[in-house]
């Protein structure tokens, strides 16, 4: 009360303190941690599951429909599903309902588990195992998207493109995200700025 009384008397020594309080104040700010490309997750999860061969309506009718059918009926809290089947593989996208963190977790868990059952129990023995994508602000935009394309939409190009991933996880540090087999098929990358000198492969 004492000090107080004496900021309320002292007006140049009330200016001091505000500008010791500012400078303080700017000094730890600056010296604060913080992440260049801070991880949020948006309650996105991306299902992914492939059949070779399968035309569009197989794929929906043997993957897509039993994926989606026990996702509704057994996983809670969830805003809306959509799904895409196309020839060859099936992507669903789950949304979350606005849940808090530990909550969503185990959304998740409860997800991977029903969808491994259907993958078990129901889907075609040469369906290949789910992928689980879950969609967060550093993955939704990546830094870089790498396209490998060519004549055929095949199992070739698919492996060219792991080729691709494994060589750039090897020459730098970054987050590479599974291969999609999509139109062209692809693979996407969080690269750093100018490490694409160490590995070869260039932005264009």
């Amino acid at each position: 009360m004492a000090f107080l009384a004496a900021l309320l008397r002292n007006h140049v020594l009330a200016n001091l303190v505000f500008v010791l309080v500012i400078v303080l104040g700017t000094a730890s700010y600056l010296q604060m941690p913080r992440a260049k490309d801070p991880q949020i997750k948006l309650n996105w999860v991306n299902i992914i599951t492939y059949l070779p061969g399968g035309a569009a309506e197989d794929v929906e009718k043997r993957v897509t429909d039993p994926i989606e059918e026990v996702i509704q009926r057994s996983v809670r809290d969830i805003k809306f599903v959509s799904s895409t089947s196309r020839e060859g593989s099936s992507n669903i996208i789950v949304r979350f309902d606005y849940i808090d963190e530990a909550t969503y977790d185990k959304r998740v868990i409860d997800l991977r588990r029903e969808v491994q059952n259907v993958y078990n129990d129901q889907l075609p023995r040469e369906a290949e195992d789910p992928i689980f994508y879950e969609l967060t602000s550093s993955t939704w935009f990546p830094t870089a998207t790498i396209v490998v394309h060519g004549q055929g939409q095949d199992d070739n190009l698919r492996r060219q493109a792991r080729y691709v991933k494994r060589d750039i996880r090897s020459h730098i540090r970054c987050r590479c995200h599974q291969c999609a087999r999509t139109a062209p098929p692809g693979a996407q990358g969080r690269v750093p700025p100018r490490a694409s000198d160490r590995t070869g492969y260039h932005a264009g």
